[in-house]
């Protein structure tokens, strides 16, 4: 198994992770996994997704720990959507402790790899355009050559098309010209080819 060396973007205000993970002290998006105060029972945002109790009032309570959204993962199980944000928030919260501490315990580890293996499997099975969470699993999960062959697949006709469709699906309008589009891609793939220089060092034991 290989450590999480994720690349960060980093400016004044925040650190976006290559695991997809947005660090910020003066700002935190939604936690899409809650656990509701009053009955204790995990559900997943947006509300289509809620606690389906009566008279039982559910609302955001931020991050849930580590421990607490592999409790989750077990009893969102037969909600595929569910359970792929839960364990999504727990490689997440994994990535944040492996981060700060080189003593994880072996069980964890061995939760993180299988949790990273059923990740790549959903996002490979659901994602219709190229997707930097594939990637990046398949990074650190070592699949050097599907990356290659990501990166490869990825041609300049493609990514403008496929972000003609994210923000089509967004009703957004891009005012980007054909040169600054050119600018990005080749950024994207510059940074995506050099990730995979980054030794992968695998975790202590």
């Amino acid at each position: 198994m290989v450590a999480c060396p994720t690349s960060s973007w980093l400016d004044t205000d925040h650190v976006l992770w290559s695991d997809g993970y947005l660090e910020c002290d003066q700002w935190q998006g939604p936690a899409y996994t809650q656990q509701c105060p009053s009955c204790g029972k995990f559900y997943t945002l947006p509300p289509r997704y809620s606690c389906e109790i009566k008279n039982c009032q559910c609302e955001d309570s931020g991050l849930l720990s580590y421990q607490k959204l592999k409790r989750a993962i077990n009893e969102l199980a037969g909600d595929e959507i569910s359970e792929a944000r839960a364990r999504l928030e727990a490689w997440w919260a994994f990535n944040v402790m492996n981060r700060k501490s080189e003593n994880i315990p072996t069980e964890e580890i061995d939760f993180n790899h299988s949790n990273m293996l059923w990740l790549l499997e959903y996002h490979t099975e659901h994602s219709t355009r190229f997707s930097h969470l594939v990637f990046e699993l398949n990074r650190l999960l070592g699949n050097k050559s599907e990356c290659e062959r990501m990166i490869k697949d990825l041609t300049f006709e493609k990514y403008v098309y496929q972000r003609q469709q994210r923000f089509s699906e967004k009703s957004c309008i891009s005012n980007l010209n054909e040169d600054n589009l050119k600018g990005l891609y080749e950024r994207i793939i510059t940074d995506l080819t050099s990730s995979l220089l980054r030794p992968l060092v695998p975790y202590k034991k």
